[in-house]
């Protein structure tokens, strides 16, 4: 399975009474994530927009893409897209969502294993 590098402090979920705040890039009732070390007064984002507005996105759009095709293939049928290609919002939610959670988890076992060199 294709692996895909992100901050994961630099998100965080929203909690349950503002999840579907507008996003704060495409205004759409969908965020999901609070941005961090946001100056914005409403650092409100969905996963469309990390996964392909953000430059962390944009930067890593091969490896998303690859990871995407992978997640679709383990599932038996590819994610559902719109007509430009991105995947709707709850596809995209799901892939955010495990792309941050494994990257804690790879960031849990990297702390683990220096701190047992020591």
């Amino acid at each position: 399975m294709a692996s895909v590098r992100f901050d994961s402090g630099l998100v965080t979920p929203l909690p349950k009474a503002l999840i579907g705040s507008s996003c704060q890039e495409c205004d759409k009732p969908q965020a999901n994530w609070k941005l961090m070390r946001s100056q914005s007064e409403t650092p409100f984002i969905c996963s469309v927009c990390l996964l392909y507005e953000s430059h962390w996105g944009q930067d890593n759009a091969e490896d998303i893409g690859i990871l995407v095709e992978n997640v679709g293939a383990s599932m038996g049928a590819p994610l559902a897209v719109e007509l430009d290609g991105r995947l709707v919002p709850h596809e995209a939610d799901r892939i955010m969502f495990s792309i941050v959670a494994s990257n804690k988890a790879w960031a849990l076992r990297e702390r683990m294993e220096r701190k047992a060199a020591r």
